[in-house]
């Protein structure tokens, strides 16, 4: 099937080269940079809501107000999560 795509083409005999040239491309993984601003931002809002939902369970305050302190206590600290990652990835550029 690649010859099929390949017959014809001008970069016939370059592309090999170049899918070898990326593939041995030595850089520094993505992995961590998405964990760090994908997942962890969504386990810290999870974790601090359900902890405030917790601590503020035995409040004699409606549940609405427990659910909506919870919910911006996670987004508070989630949104410090994310400026403190920005300082220091503007800290350490290269």
């Amino acid at each position: 099937m690649e010859q099929k795509q390949c017959n014809g083409c001008s970069h016939q005999n370059d592309c090999q080269k170049v899918y070898q040239q990326l593939s041995s491309t030595k850089g520094p993984s993505v992995l961590a940079k998405t964990v760090l601003a994908l997942l962890l931002p969504l386990i810290i809002f999870i974790v601090t809501a359900a902890t405030c939902e917790k601590l503020l369970a035995d409040l004699p305050w409606s549940q609405l107000v427990r659910v909506l302190l919870s919910i911006l206590s996670g987004i508070v600290i989630t949104f410090v999560y994310i400026m403190i990652i920005k300082i220091w990835r503007f800290e350490n550029r290269d």
